[in-house]
């Protein structure tokens, strides 16, 4: 669930170079390490003695580190289907079809040789099974050098007055004459397992897992399956916006007209100098300038959409201002109303109502505003206006 829903942060991380998504499937490997061990210890601990196995120290620290490395191996096989998938739908179905597919061909269920034998067009799944690997060294393990008395009613033939001499068990492995199978016998003729694959099926377990986890880390950094991050807006100069902007632009340049002539001559902007000499317009100079002095306000900010037949107020009575050449950054966690709040300034919201004040240098928002404002999206949940 965590690999999914994480990807649009990952992603954004991505574009903006801060790491790769391969990184994260590593970290998040590392990770398991010891959140694992701490579930398959206490795991194999209450089962194994819960189940009556073979009380001895060597065979209950093999069976641990079979539960632990399997644990591992599904971990990364369903995060491997996470990076493969689009969506958490299709991720959860094709995970419950591979573990049920992972037990059924197992060697339990259908015993190995009728697997390998009659199921043609599946048995190949028994071979790249690892939890099959994994059965057969916990199952030689538990049995490997254990001797079983055969129950009265495995005897045959059975009846009263027999001679034990000629009765024989109908385990699988027994032989005639003996009323006790070794357990070495049993899984032998019951299953073809041997001791003797007990740390080859370890290197195949951890082999599978190296396998997942790096099909993981390639398709993290080859499938997003997210949309990408917001692109600019771009506004059409009509004419009727251009005469808009030219005629607040006439009215602001009387008041920074009155402004400049109350300075001194060696405080101006050098920049003004630069401007004529290049051949700009005196408005065009003027709006300069007033763009890198502006502060922008807003008092008592709110928003309301419609919802389920009534209104939700989703901004209430905020207030704030920027100061020229400062960077703002609005810091939340994730609902809190920052992109809300951004898009409300920023004059793009496309539904609801919006009240309150927001001025530059006092006076109401003008056409150019929207034009000289813009938000993007930071990491850490962090939303940052550039004015």
């Amino acid at each position: 669930m965590k690999a999914v829903s994480g990807r649009v942060v990952i992603q954004r991380h991505r574009e903006y170079a801060f790491y790769r998504p391969s990184a994260v499937v590593i970290a998040r490997v590392l990770l398991d390490v010891p959140v694992l061990a701490a579930q398959a210890v206490l795991f194999t601990i209450i089962l194994y003695w819960m189940a009556n196995l073979a009380p001895d120290a060597g065979k209950f620290f093999i069976n641990l580190l079979f539960v632990y490395t399997s644990t591992f191996c599904i971990t990364a096989l369903y995060r491997m289907f996470a990076a493969l998938s689009p969506t958490i739908d299709d991720a959860v179905r094709f995970s419950g079809i591979a573990l049920n597919l992972l037990i059924i061909y197992v060697g339990y269920v259908i015993p190995k040789q009728t697997l390998l034998n009659a199921v043609i067009w599946f048995g190949w799944i028994f071979w790249i099974n690892p939890v099959s690997y994994a059965y057969e060294a916990v199952l030689t393990n538990e049995f490997y050098g254990r001797t079983m008395e055969c129950a009265p009613s495995q005897l045959v033939p059975a009846g009263p007055g027999l001679d034990p001499r000629y009765q024989t068990c109908a385990l699988a492995g027994s032989q005639p004459g003996s009323t006790t199978v070794t357990g070495n016998e049993y899984y032998s003729a019951a299953f073809t397992y041997s001791r003797s694959n007990l740390w080859r099926n370890f290197g195949v377990v951890v082999a599978f897992t190296v396998l997942y986890i790096i099909v993981t880390a390639v398709a993290s950094e080859l499938f997003a399956f997210t949309m990408e991050g917001g692109g600019a807006l771009i506004f059409k100069k009509t004419k009727k916006a251009k005469k808009q902007v030219q005629e607040e632009s006439k009215n602001n340049n009387v008041d920074e007209e009155k402004v400049a002539a109350s300075e001194p001559v060696s405080s101006r902007s050098s920049d003004t100098v630069q401007a004529n000499e290049s051949g700009e317009s005196k408005d065009e100079i003027a709006n300069d300038i007033a763009q890198s002095k502006s502060v922008f306000t807003w008092e008592n900010v709110e928003y309301e959409v419609p919802y389920q037949g009534g209104t939700r107020k989703l901004l209430n009575n905020v207030n704030g201002y920027v100061k020229p050449g400062q960077l703002i950054a609005l810091v939340g966690a994730s609902g809190a109303g920052k992109s809300t709040l951004l898009n409300t300034l920023s004059q793009r919201q496309t539904m609801g109502t919006v009240s309150g004040e927001m001025l530059v240098d006092g006076r109401p928002l003008g056409i150019e505003f929207q034009r000289g404002t813009g938000t993007f999206l930071c990491t850490l949940n962090k939303l940052v206006l550039t004015f």
